[in-house]
């Protein structure tokens, strides 16, 4: 997050200059945040939402006040309280802070939140802290990767999979998690299909995932 708001703080530099309204007001908050990191950490844990309702803060301030700046003859006739980062650092100490983040920002969170837990899938359940590292497939065949807005699940999971799944020569059925998300795990029963398939297998897996879509 701060190494977020030093790069703002660069363009700001960069752009308005060394000690323009901008640079100052970023510079003052950079450093309230190196100084609060703890209680910024508590913060973040009590609200998984809090790092972007701040980032979103301090965008929206600037982003409403470089509006202001377009139509402004002078800098002193914009409202500079929009990049007084300083009293929403105060609100964050105060516990007076709040602000709304658009539905699409919450999706984005919610998403990237819930492929992380995907990603650190428990080896077992009575063992929750033997993690499993991912398998990842660096050269996926690019006509097999799940489509963009298309649910895993939804495509090819449940009996419709089962259905039409062919046995590869390797002595397993494809895995559609490998070859389609780029990634799978080690204790996976089609563990033998982490691999660049081809001829025969190849086929076949084209086929079944054509099949499995419909085309």
């Amino acid at each position: 997050m701060i190494e977020r708001f030093k790069g703002l703080h660069v363009l700001a530099k960069l752009f308005f200059g060394e000690r323009s309204y901008l640079e100052s007001s970023l510079d003052l908050f950079i450093k309230k945040c190196e100084k609060n990191k703890q209680h910024l950490q508590v913060k973040h844990h009590l609200d998984k939402l809090f790092i972007a309702k701040l980032m979103y803060a301090v965008d929206e301030g600037i982003f409403f006040w470089l509006k202001e700046c377009l139509q402004a003859s002078d800098v002193n006739l914009t409202d500079l309280d929009l990049i007084d980062f300083a009293d929403i650092f105060k609100n964050v100490r105060k516990g007076t802070f709040h602000r709304f983040l658009p539905s699409s920002v919450v999706k984005v969170i919610n998403k990237k939140d819930g492929n992380e837990r995907d990603m650190k899938k428990p080896k077992n359940s009575s063992n929750s802290n033997n993690i499993l590292k991912p398998v990842m497939n660096t050269q996926p065949v690019k006509s097999w990767r799940l489509r963009a807005n298309k649910n895993y699940e939804k495509v090819f999971g449940g009996r419709k999979k089962e259905a039409f799944s062919p046995k590869l020569s390797v002595g397993c059925f494809p895995c559609t998690k490998w070859h389609s998300k780029g990634y799978c795990f080690e204790d996976c029963p089609n563990a033998r299909s982490h691999k660049i398939l081809e001829g025969d297998n190849w086929k076949k897996t084209d086929k079944f995932i054509k099949d499995i879509r419909g085309e």
